[in-house]
């Protein structure tokens, strides 16, 4: 038990430099600042298409479901005809990172880039195989 203890006090008093600590606070603020954020957005958040995007509506077993214009046929056929399977990929793509803007969808996209960014912070802290002057004036050359 007396080893255990002395085992975590010894990573308790593990001297850290001013830019990791700095690192781990601000890695600390993104992930907080970004999954307030996210919760926020999620809670206010609905997921309605705008009616600009709106083509027509299809009624199955009672629900409505709005269908986009590119989801028609019509649309799919001019798409591979003006660019060729390749554009219909693109415009996919296109749509499928648009709607990551939108809706509770920001609130997941937000939520997952703030995790990311907080890992890299932590990750480089971790690993300072960078050497940064701990003082600002020792950097300058003259």
């Amino acid at each position: 038990m007396l080893l255990a203890e002395m085992k975590i006090f010894d990573k308790m008093s593990r001297k850290y430099s001013t830019v990791q600590l700095r690192l781990y606070v601000v890695a600390a603020a993104i992930l907080l600042g970004g999954l307030l954020s996210a919760t926020w957005i999620y809670l206010a958040a609905t997921d309605d298409v705008s009616d600009s995007d709106i083509f027509s509506y299809e009624i199955v077993n009672g629900q409505k479901y709005a269908l986009k214009k590119s989801d028609s046929k019509r649309y799919q056929s001019e798409m591979e005809r003006l660019g060729g399977k390749f554009n219909v990929t693109l415009d996919e793509a296109t749509d499928w990172l648009s709607s990551l803007w939108h809706g509770k969808r920001l609130a997941y996209t937000i939520a997952v880039l703030a995790i990311l960014a907080a890992l890299a912070c932590h990750w480089i802290a971790q690993h300072p195989d960078y050497k940064l002057p701990e003082n600002r004036n020792e950097g300058n050359i003259s």
